[in-house]
C-alpha cells in the first residue's frame, strides 16, 4: 500500500510539475503502467498462494491503457508482465505443484496476450476515429471557405458580399453611418484572355484580388462581384472618403 501511495504521489507530482510534457507521450500511460506491472508482482511474491487472486490485477493494469498505446507497446508490456510472474514462481519457496503452476502460467501468458491485442485493436480505433474527425473537420472548414470566398481569387464572393450589403443597408436605414460601395473593372480584359489564354487571365484576376486586399482596409469588405468585377463595401465611409480608397 505504501508501494502504490507513493507512486501515486510520483507521477502527480510530475503532473502538476508539467515535466510530463517533455516526454513524447505526456499521458505517462506506459511509465504508470509499467509501475503498476512491477508492484503487482512484487504484492504477489509476498502473497505467498493467494499470488492466483492478485494476477487478476494485470487486467485493471491492461485496461488502463487500452485506448492509449500501439499493440506493440501492449506486447511488450505483456512479456514484461510474464516475465515478471515467472521470475515470482521460480523465487517462491512454497510453490505447490510445479505443473499447476506452469500451467497457470500459460494460461496467464494467454490473457495478457488478449489483452494487449484488444489494446491495440481499441487503440487502432480510436486514432482511426481521431483522424475520421480530423478530417471532418477541416472538410467543414472548407464548406465554410467556399461559401464566403472565391474559388480563384480567395476573396469574399458574390454570395458573401451581398449578404453584407444587405446588413450594412440595413444598418443605415436605422440612422447608421455613411456607407459606399464601389465597382472595380479590369480593363481590357477580354484582350488578355484572348492573347495570353484563359491561365494567364486568372493570374490577372488573383493579383488584382491581391492588389484590392491590400489596400483595403481592415473595416471594409473586398470581393468578387463576378468575372473580372469586384466590388468594395466601406464602412463609415462618405463618398470622398470612398473616392481616396478608389483611387488607392
Amino acid at each position: 500500500v505504501a508501494g502504490v501511495l507513493l507512486l501515486i504521489a510520483l507521477f502527480y507530482c510530475i503532473f502538476r510539475s508539467g515535466l510530463n510534457l517533455r516526454a513524447s507521450d505526456p499521458s505517462l500511460t506506459l511509465p504508470m503502467m509499467t509501475s503498476a506491472a512491477t508492484t503487482v508482482a512484487l504484492v504477489m511474491h509476498y502473497a505467498g498462494p493467494g499470488r492466483k487472486v492478485i494476477a487478476l490485477a494485470y487486467v485493471l493494469v491492461f485496461a488502463f491503457g487500452m485506448f492509449r498505446l500501439s499493440m506493440r507497446t501492449m506486447l511488450w508490456l505483456a512479456l514484461y508482465s510474464l516475465a515478471l510472474y515467472l521470475l515470482v514462481i521460480a523465487a517462491a519457496s512454497d510453490m505447490g505443484e510445479p505443473r499447476l503452476e506452469y500451467a497457470f502460467a500459460l494460461s496467464f501468458a494467454a490473457v495478457l496476450a488478449w489483452l494487449a491485442w484488444m489494446g491495440g485493436y481499441y487503440s487502432r480505433l480510436r486514432h482511426s476515429l481521431s483522424d475520421a474527425n480530423r478530417r471532418l473537420e477541416q472538410a467543414v472548414k472548407t464548406i465554410e471557405e467556399l461559401a464566403v470566398r472565391d474559388e480563384l481569387t480567395r476573396v469574399c464572393n458574390r454570395r458573401h458580399l451581398m449578404q453584407v450589403l444587405g446588413q450594412e443597408q440595413a444598418r443605415l436605414d436605422r440612422g447608421g453611418p455613411a456607407m459606399s460601395v464601389g465597382i472595380l473593372d479590369v480593363d481590357h480584359f477580354k484582350r488578355v484572355n484572348d492573347r495570353y489564354g484563359h491561365a494567364a487571365g486568372d493570374e490577372v484576376l488573383k493579383a488584382v484580388a491581391q492588389a484590392g486586399m491590400a489596400a483595403s482596409r481592415l473595416t471594409d469588405t473586398f470581393g468578387r462581384y463576378g468575372g473580372e468585377e469586384f466590388m468594395l463595401i466601406l464602412t463609415h465611409t462618405d463618398l470622398s472618403g470612398a473616392a481616396t480608397i478608389a483611387e488607392r
